[in-house]
């Protein structure tokens, strides 16, 4: 009680006494612990702290305690507003966007993460306008949110999935609540940034890493219907520009890292294997084959043996043959016993192809397949030598008609390619019959 009365009756602002700031966070810190509180006018004391705060952040732009002063008035009208409605209008004025978008960057990840309990303060209607608020704030061209840097662009979608997963995670199973949190999830999946694999600090993209994170503990709390229906892929060959497909890499790789969490079964990507390894190998694509072999790696054997098999039937008739190469090489590795030492670059990888492949089929669980392995190579080793040959006839040009058409953007990578195609079958030639092992020792070496 004697906090309380210290809050209402202390003449801080006027005081000047720059040191008060911490003082004030800890008594209000205290309070938002407190069971209940006596009848004051709370929403006027929260406000007299905001604009203490206000003042003194003119005065000390370097200090901290002002900054965690705001943020604690806010921790303290989210645990009293259910009590109290000046601290719950409190809230709504500050949420409001013509507000919200004026908050230090810190105050709007604070409010975004907290959108759980926001939501079960507010009423339906007020609901529907925090939800298009915020789809407005982070989807508008014209957002005030667009004049941040990345990393800070990146921290707030951060906490806002996090505010979002709160609300799936058992908390909010009103309609009216996942129907908003549906909204905001497919808005905030669509501007999520191009998936990328590297790790390395040196690549500035552990923010990047932190939002997919993020992103994927929160998808997996949605409704499976209408999951499914978000990610569902469109049909790739209708996509031309690359903004359309870094779009369909990013569904690919949802859809991917779900099934690594176990929240969707394997099945769902063998829906994809066409899809995946039939298209182009530039790009984002390399990240998206990195993710699909680390879920695939982990399935049992029956499922990687089919894969891989149809990684190479589909390197046979793809007009992008490499990208499938490139599965199998990764696939390969992440399954061979040299797996600790080799890089997974898209060069090491065809490579390193006529070790990883025969060191793979050597084991007992996939000498099964070695043979029929060994075979689709064969095929595939056949057309892209042949298309190699044709292409240096050609003075560089690729064309092979109808189903054995391969895309001229492979033509800059061809020679590697059929190089470690023809490596790899050397490698597995004691797999091959008698006539073909001959024809491979005859074959001109690239």
């Amino acid at each position: 009680m004697n906090l309380c009365l210290w809050l209402r009756d202390s003449n801080f602002i006027e005081s000047g006494e720059i040191t008060l700031a911490s003082t004030v966070t800890t008594v209000l810190r205290c309070l938002s612990y407190a069971p209940r509180l006596p009848a004051l006018d709370w929403g006027a004391i929260v406000r007299r702290c905001m604009r203490y705060e206000a003042q003194l952040s003119l005065k000390l732009q370097h200090e901290q305690g002002p900054k965690l002063l705001r943020e604690e008035c806010i921790n303290f009208a989210l645990a009293h507003a259910n009590d109290f409605s000046p601290l719950l209008l409190f809230l709504d004025e500050l949420t409001d966007l013509s507000r919200f978008r004026k908050l230090e960057l810190n105050l709007q990840s604070m409010l975004l993460y907290h959108l759980a309990d926001l939501f079960k303060m507010f009423s339906s209607s007020r609901i529907e306008k925090l939800s298009s608020d915020l789809v407005a704030y982070f989807s508008s061209p014209v957002s005030s949110y667009l004049s941040y840097d990345l990393n800070q662009r990146s921290s707030l979608r951060v906490s806002f999935w996090k505010g979002l997963h709160q609300g799936l995670n058992g908390t909010l199973n009103e309609s009216i609540y996942i129907s908003n949190i549906e909204k905001c999830m497919e808005h905030l999946f669509f501007i999520l940034p191009v998936p990328n694999c590297d790790s390395r600090p040196e690549a500035g993209l552990a923010g990047s890493m932190q939002e997919w994170l993020e992103a994927i503990r929160c998808l997996s709390k949605a409704p499976h219907q209408w999951l499914m229906a978000m990610l569902q892929v469109p049909d790739i060959n209708q996509f031309h520009e690359k903004d359309n497909l870094d779009e369909v890499a990013k569904l690919i790789t949802a859809r991917v890292r779900l099934v690594r969490i176990g929240c969707l079964p394997i099945s769902e990507l063998a829906k994809l294997k066409s899809c995946i390894l039939s298209d182009r190998s530039e790009g984002v694509w390399w990240n998206v084959l990195i993710d699909v072999v680390a879920a695939v790696s982990t399935a049992e054997v029956t499922l990687r043996r089919q894969w891989l098999l149809d990684a190479l039937e589909i390197s046979c008739i793809a007009e992008h043959p490499s990208t499938a190469m490139w599965f199998v090489g990764l696939l390969s590795g992440s399954c061979s016993q040299y797996m600790p030492l080799l890089v997974a670059d898209p060069d090491s990888v065809l490579r390193d192809l006529q070790v990883t492949l025969p060191s793979l089929l050597l084991k007992s669980s996939w000498s099964p397949v070695a043979e029929s392995v060994a075979d689709k190579l064969w095929t595939a080793m056949e057309r892209i030598c042949a298309q190699k040959t044709e292409s240096t006839s050609a003075g560089g040009g690729v064309c092979l008609p109808g189903q054995d058409h391969i895309s001229e953007s492979e033509a800059r990578s061809f020679t590697s390619l059929a190089r470690a195609v023809q490596q790899a079958c050397i490698s597995l030639k004691d797999y091959l019959p008698l006539h073909k092992q001959l024809r491979l020792a005859n074959m001109e070496a690239f």
